[in-house]
């Protein structure tokens, strides 16, 4: 289950590209593309396998200016369909 205290990280299999305010994925074999707006591509580039999601929670609202509650159900949602598409690896 994914909370505020898992600490997700990148999946490296696939290749990623930055395009400004949005990121790319293109899936390992090739048959899959993802793409994520700018606040997803921000999410991502703090998804280092180190930082909780309370941490990225937080940076979120420092940067967006949005309430915690908010930005909460927001990046959990985001962070869960990431690992469904096995973009992220999540640990408790």
């Amino acid at each position: 289950m994914i909370d505020l205290t898992s600490t997700p990280r990148k999946n490296d299999d696939y290749c990623v590209r930055d395009l400004g305010t949005e990121t790319v994925f293109l899936s390992p074999d090739g048959s899959q593309v993802h793409a994520v707006n700018e606040l997803g591509t921000f999410i991502w580039s703090l998804l280092d396998g180190a930082s909780s999601l309370r941490q990225v929670r937080d940076r979120i609202c420092e940067v967006y200016d949005v309430p915690p509650r908010e930005s909460e159900a927001d990046l959990l949602e985001f962070v869960g369909e990431m690992a469904q598409r096995n973009l992220v690896i999540v640990e408790s």
